[in-house]
């Protein structure tokens, strides 16, 4: 890990940072222009900047263009803000731990083509699409596949600029594993598949997209006041013998995790003999056999039948995530529609784009306007590149 880094809550800490009255950034950065173009770059694409390239984007700053600077360096030729900023935050969105030390997959190469080509991002859970390599761009890259990470490995082994070979197809056309309604965007990806539908019950697929996309873990979510009528059979009502706890505990996350975990049902990973041969498999209307295993913790609990599922955290403490869509629905894609319409959505994406920039969670006053600003702007029109470029303004020039 780097020096003067610490990772807290899935972010990396900037350590021993005086801050300007900004609240933002070191307050030596905040010299002049080219001290503020010098960072702005460096935090969008995690290297430094040319001279002709400073000189550019020093000159925007001294003209009152910040904005104008962030989406120059954005668009650097290089690419890096793709192929190591983007990355690598993304990447931790992929695993269970939030490391970034994972393969790249094509969770992480459809979220980057998605900024790059300003796709509204309130799509990206229930889209038909995926961001490929053209094969045109990238000679002798293997065939796509839910079967396999050999294309992208592909393109991590060759070193190949995201910015460039990345072109967008259904997902629906790009594998006959898929039809169009059960396509639901990056949760259809084998990447997310491997993160969070492999093995397990499927609840992982629920609650790690909750703590992606709106920032709201189970233990966050956890609320004893909602009806425990969905809660599986493979959830002891007497754990240690002692049927309170379940009441008082465990039936806060599982009454609200097991109603909307339902949207994952008809979904599964295939193990292989290694990750690499692992498949992601849906089957219409057939539940999968995990959905209800361990049947005789307690018998009489939910059964799941089919893929739809509900919303029981619509009151309640959790009412203050700003529900705006159905409160009920099947399979994933419309699980998916739900979370991107809530208010917790837009803000947990400007949250993340201001911990990517600022090197840390946002805790200051100055860093939790920022998130608020962003947010409300990312709210119009979806774009997360806008929100990076802001995030990347407000966390270098004063």
């Amino acid at each position: 890990m780097a020096a003067g880094l610490k990772k807290i809550g899935g972010f990396m800490v900037g350590l021993g940072l005086t801050t300007s009255l900004m609240g933002l950034v070191p307050s030596e950065a905040l010299a002049g222009p080219r001290e503020q173009a010098a960072q702005l770059f460096s935090r969008i694409n995690t290297v430094p900047p040319s001279a002709a390239t400073l000189d550019a984007l020093a000159a925007k700053i001294t003209a009152g263009d910040a904005r104008g600077a962030a989406m120059d360096a954005i668009n650097d030729p290089a690419g890096m803000f793709y192929n190591l900023t983007l990355k690598d935050a993304v990447s931790r969105w992929t695993t269970k731990d939030g490391s970034p030390r994972i393969e790249l997959n094509d969770y992480t190469t459809t979220v980057i083509g998605m900024v790059r080509d300003d796709v509204p991002f309130n799509t990206a859970l229930s889209a038909d699409l995926v961001y490929i390599a053209d094969v045109a761009k990238a000679p002798g890259v293997p065939a796509y596949s839910l079967a396999n990470n050999a294309h992208f490995q592909f393109l991590d082994k060759a070193a190949a600029s995201l910015k460039d070979v990345l072109i967008q197809v259904k997902q629906s056309s790009g594998t006959a594993a898929l039809p169009v309604d059960a396509t639901a965007g990056l949760m259809t990806t084998r990447g997310f598949a491997e993160g969070f539908i492999k093995a397990g019950t499927n609840r992982a697929a629920a609650a790690f997209t909750f703590a992606t996309f709106l920032c709201h873990d189970m233990n966050k979510l956890a609320d004893t006041t909602r009806p425990d009528f969905h809660v599986r059979r493979d959830v002891t009502r007497v754990p240690g013998g002692d049927s309170a706890v379940f009441r008082n505990k465990c039936a806060g996350c599982h009454a609200g995790m097991d109603a909307l975990a339902g949207a994952f049902a008809y979904y599964d990973v295939i193990e292989g003999k290694t990750a690499d041969t692992d498949v992601l498999a849906y089957t219409a209307g057939t539940v999968v056999t995990k959905m209800n295993h361990n049947s005789d913790q307690f018998p009489d609990g939910y059964v799941t039948t089919d893929d739809s599922w509900v919303n029981n955290w619509l009151i309640g403490q959790n009412a203050a995530i700003g529900w705006k869509g159905a409160a009920s629905g099947n399979g994933a894609k419309a699980f998916g529609t739900m979370l991107t319409a809530t208010d917790a959505f837009p803000t947990c994406m400007a949250q993340r784009a201001v911990a990517t920039m600022c090197l840390h969670q946002p805790t200051t006053n100055a860093e939790l306007a920022a998130v608020t600003k962003i947010a409300a702007s990312f709210a119009k029109d979806f774009n997360l590149k806008n929100a990076y470029a802001d995030a990347a303004v407000a966390c270098s020039t004063p």
